[in-house]
């Protein structure tokens, strides 16, 4: 007979991380294995709780946390996507970007490519790379500023995107579902990261292994319409298999490895 309140007792946990495994579970509660396994059947018929690849998740959309706490959480996994993502452009590609934690970091990897063209609604992407590239081309997207690093939004920022065709589309979700939807807590952040995928020949999803199987409240593109997904290696195997199901048409792997990281968060933006 499984103990309900050991049920809510990990409810609650499951809660607070959004995603952990099995394997956690039996670490922070000092539970055997095989009874954490009934534990946690019980708590996937709940709503909001889903089971997978030996790993609880919980789906009911939450807010992202503040950008300066964001900088700082999964850093060494973005940190290892923004080297991978940066081997697919060009001298000379021209690059749509959105704000976000991800982004900022990503543009620590693209610095060394010449002749880049950057159109972005991130203020903090944009002095990054005119004060690192002298070579690359920026343009800010203006909008609506919103606060603590969400850049500039709104209709004249979605009209200012349409009226930009690039070669890339780069975003990072808050979260992506079980189905493989790429979605934001934010209507606008998600109307934005369309508007983006729409105007540019190929889009590329930057996502830390964190958020896969979490989602958000609002759909911005389906799997299909991603020409990259780019997450970390702490993504199981059988959680990539399921992504590729979704309809996605290229998954990409980066290595974590974090001696190799940078120890520098861009704290001067």
């Amino acid at each position: 007979m499984v103990s309900e309140l050991m049920v809510d007792v990990l409810a609650n946990l499951v809660k607070r991380y959004r995603r952990i495994e099995l394997k956690t579970v039996c670490e922070i509660l000092n539970i055997d294995p095989s009874s954490v396994g009934e534990i946690a059947n019980s708590l996937a018929l709940r709503e909001h709780f889903d089971l997978y690849d030996d790993t609880l998740f919980y789906l009911a959309p939450r807010e992202e946390d503040r950008y300066s706490v964001r900088l700082r959480s999964h850093y060494t996994e973005k940190f290892a996507i923004g080297q991978l993502a940066a081997t697919l452009f060009r001298p000379g590609d021209h690059l749509m970007i959105e704000a976000g934690s991800t982004m900022t970091i990503f543009t620590q990897n693209i610095t060394d490519v010449p002749g880049l063209r950057i159109s972005t609604n991130n203020y903090a992407v944009a002095s990054h790379m005119v004060s690192s590239n002298s070579t690359c081309q920026v343009r800010i997207i203006g909008g609506h500023l919103k606060a603590d690093g969400g850049g500039c939004m709104g209709e004249l920022a979605e009209a200012n995107v349409r009226a930009t065709p690039a070669d890339w589309a780069i975003i990072s979700p808050v979260g992506v579902s079980a189905e493989g939807e790429i979605m934001y807590y934010d209507a606008q952040e998600a109307s934005f990261a369309r508007a983006m995928s729409q105007s540019c020949t190929k889009t590329v999803v930057l996502c830390d292994s964190s958020k896969v199987g979490v989602p958000s409240r609002h759909t911005a593109i389906e799997p299909q319409d991603v020409d990259y997904f780019i997450t970390d290696s702490y993504l199981k195997p059988l959680s990539q298999a399921r992504l590729m199901r979704s309809g996605l048409r290229a998954l990409r792997i980066a290595q974590v490895e974090v001696e190799t990281a940078s120890e520098i968060v861009m704290l001067d933006v």
